[in-house]
């Protein structure tokens, strides 16, 4: 009969709409989850309201499929999409965009294909309750034995299915009456009134990021080009101590032939490398801090047990208590700050020179900060430059602010998805101090503005957690110079 072969499509049916259910549960807990780890992380609302807004769009997709009323298929598509959307740009940046990739167009296949069937269902299912055995095995040739397995869907969301169901004899699925369905559909008002919300929500949060996005300028290739003395200066911070004094290391060294070195000095574990002296070229006293390892350097950076420190007062007179450091930075810079400031006395002395130049790279970065905060507090009337490469998060927001008001022609650069310039992280109170130029992926360098610059042209928003980011970029090229000696 074929009222028992539609009542067993409708068993059949049941069933996988519940089961339909299950891959939505499991996408919006991700979702959820993923969205409080990155805010957790990087302090991102807009990836928070993004993250929960899917989430509970998935959610509610897969409770109106469980309870059988209406666009639950259509719900966990458009949350498929928008998920595959936003991670599909940034799938080559890491194992967590490349698996959001993944299950969001494995989801967006299978609740596209829901979809498509219960199109085909709405387009054969007649309009009027049917008399007559021949025609209802007429419904079933048309419509395929496949389709009724959506057949649920359909008559919660077209009503004259319920009319060809009683025709049959048949109950309305899953117990729901037009009462329910438009109960359904009052859920789904108030559930798209939530989304807009959410909408809303990201649009107000995102328009601080718009207008700083539309301020981000590239630099020229000759404003680019200037940087690279420098960038070599730092990378000769690597060589011994030896060889900086000689100054023969290499090509780094002859990068920069006329430079004049006054000392050098560190074990390169106890204290990092350094020198001092002087370049006639470009008329400033040059001092370098060697960097460290990214392997070395990472761990030291996301231990839990990292804490601040305020600033010795006998090497910062006058910093207010306010301000507060990575305590291991301020050892590493106490360490030889007395034979930096003597050398560079020295060189200025030696030389009638009145401009000093701090340059350092990933560790060395965040001692010559600290030096740079440090020196014009000892040489008043020295006016400095400050190029730093890779640099980590060094100091709390009142660090940060310091350094906006009293450390002038600062510059840090980050090459592309470099994770170490988004650690120690914001959520534990670390900040970045304004003047990011950001290397990105066709090597083109932009001038991001403020401090820790949320736009996916800046590194906060290039590389949101330390998975998103790439060691072998933290050493280079900038401007095709490698760090090391």
């Amino acid at each position: 009969m074929v009222r028992n072969a539609f009542a067993k499509a409708l068993r059949k049916l049941i069933v996988d709409v519940v089961q339909s259910a299950y891959p939505a549960y499991l996408m919006g807990t991700l979702c959820l989850v993923g969205g409080i780890t990155g805010y957790a992380r990087t302090r991102s609302v807009p990836s928070l309201v993004a993250g929960v807004g899917v989430g509970l769009l998935y959610l509610w997709s897969a409770e109106s499929i469980r309870q059988g009323t209406s666009y639950g298929v259509e719900g966990a598509l458009g949350a498929s999409a928008l998920l595959l959307l936003s991670s599909l740009p940034r799938v080559a940046k890491g194992p967590v965009p490349a698996v959001l990739t993944v299950t969001s167009a494995v989801s967006a296949v299978y609740y596209g294909k829901t979809f498509l069937a219960l199109r085909q269902l709405r387009t054969c299912l007649p309009t009027a309750s049917l008399p007559g055995e021949s025609e209802d095995k007429s419904i079933e040739k048309a419509c395929g034995a496949a389709t009724f397995a959506t057949t649920i869907l359909a008559i919660n969301q077209e009503p004259h299915s319920f009319r060809t169901f009683s025709a049959h004899g048949l109950p309305s699925p899953l117990g729901l009456s037009p009462l329910a369905s438009s109960a359904a559909q009052y859920a789904m008002a108030v559930a798209a009134f939530g989304l807009a919300l959410l909408v809303t929500a990201v649009a107000v949060q995102a328009a601080p990021a718009l207008e700083a996005r539309q301020s981000i300028t590239t630099l020229s290739t000759s404003a680019v080009t200037a940087f690279r003395p420098f960038t070599h200066y730092a990378s000769t911070a690597y060589c011994l101590p030896s060889k900086t004094i000689a100054w023969d290391c290499g090509a780094n060294c002859q990068a920069n032939p006329t430079f004049e070195p006054v000392a050098s000095g560190g074990d390169g574990d106890s204290v990092q490398f350094w020198y001092v002296g002087f370049d006639p070229t470009l008329e400033t006293v040059i001092v370098a801090h060697q960097g460290t390892n990214t392997s070395e350097l990472l761990p030291l950076l996301t231990d839990a047990d990292i804490f601040m420190t305020n600033l010795d007062s006998s090497l910062f007179p006058g910093i207010s208590s306010s301000v507060e450091v990575h305590s291991g930075f301020a050892d590493a810079q106490s360490a030889a700050a007395s034979d930096i400031l003597s050398a560079v006395q020295t060189t200025i002395s030696r030389f009638g020179v009145q401009h000093v130049t701090v340059v350092g790279h990933s560790l060395g970065a965040a001692i010559s900060l600290l030096d740079a905060v440090f020196l014009p507090l000892h040489l008043p009337g020295v006016t400095f430059k400050t190029v730093l490469y890779g640099l980590p998060r060094v100091g709390n927001q009142a660090f940060a602010d310091y350094v906006d008001a009293h450390v002038t022609s600062f510059n840090r650069i980050n090459n592309k998805e470099d994770p170490i310039p988004i650690v120690p992280g914001r959520f534990l109170g670390f900040h970045h101090p304004s003047g990011e130029l950001h290397i990105q992926d066709s090597n083109a360098w932009d001038a991001c503005p403020g401090q820790d610059n949320t736009s996916d042209l800046c590194i906060v928003g290039d590389v949101p957690n330390i998975f998103d980011g790439d060691e072998s970029d933290h050493d280079g090229p900038y401007d095709t110079v490698e760090m090391g000696c």
